[in-house]
Parts: C-alpha cells; sequence; structure tokens
C-alpha cells in the first residue's frame, strides 16, 4: 500500500496498480475483488500466505483496512488470513 493505492506482486509478476478512489479514499473493494480472482485460480486456492508492505506514513486505520481487505471477503470466504510483514515496515 502506498500513496497513490495498492499494488499487487507475486513471484508471476506484477498486476495493474489499484489507484485510489477520485475521492482519495483506498479502494478496499477493488483489492479484495482482485484478490479473490486470484484465490479463484486453482492453483492458488489453497494458498493462504500474504506478504504486506506498505509506506512509512501509510495511517495505522489504513493498514488495518488493507488487512482486513486482504484476510476475507465480504461473503466470508477466506482469502489471505495468513499475513506477513514485509521488512522494513515500521
Amino acid at each position: 500500500v502506498g500513496n497513490t493505492g495498492y499494488v499487487i506482486a507475486a513471484s508471476g509478476g506484477v498486476l495493474p496498480a489499484i489507484p485510489k478512489l477520485p475521492n482519495g479514499q483506498y479502494d478496499y473493494k477493488q483489492l479484495t475483488t482482485k484478490l479473490k480472482e486470484i484465490k479463484s485460480n486453482p492453483d492458488n486456492a489453497d494458498e493462504t500466505k500474504a506478504t504486506f508492505n506498505a509506506d512509512a506514513m501509510i495511517p495505522y486505520d489504513i493498514v488495518i483496512a488493507t488487512l482486513d481487505a486482504m484476510r476475507q471477503a465480504d461473503d466470508g470466504k477466506l482469502l489471505f488470513p495468513d499475513v506477513n510483514f514485509a521488512a522494513g515496515i515500521q
């Protein structure tokens, strides 16, 4: 998570960025939607781990809301509940 939105990356590459909404808010719904798409791939169906990284100045409430969006979809489906923090998170 950065000042302009979200970047999702994996060993296979980097997906197009998810920018902030026009009102300046982070697009949690789009993040969850993209992670649901990733999870729906049979190769990823059993994966529970994700690594989280954020710019140092991202507010705590944004970090928590992002982690919530990564862990579980609105319908209760688990996405990536085992979140590890990347080095450099303060």
